[in-house]
């Protein structure tokens, strides 16, 4: 639902309803036929809780990328592009 949504936050599934909404972690569930997200002590519909918190995501999530960091953990990204070093015989 939410890519048909075109949320613009990166999502990642972490399991048993868990998910990581750009740098946050939610609870997600299907309540009533409908997509919600659990916000303090209630729930939001997904239309709304994409409304009220991408906008400040995409600004956090913006901040890792430029500082190198994992856009999910915060952690430093490992650099994946050089080639190991060749081993001496």
């Amino acid at each position: 639902y939410i890519n048909i949504a075109g949320c613009p936050v990166p999502i990642k599934r972490l399991g048993g309803g868990y998910y990581m909404f750009g740098t946050k972690k939610i609870y997600a569930k299907i309540l009533n036929g409908k997509l919600v997200i659990r916000v303090g002590g209630g729930y939001m519909n997904i239309e709304e809780f994409i409304r009220t918190y991408a906008e400040q995501e995409l600004i956090k999530v913006n901040k890792r990328r430029a500082n190198g960091l994992d856009i999910f953990t915060g952690q430093p990204i490992k650099d994946t592009s050089k080639s190991p070093k060749e081993k001496k015989s």
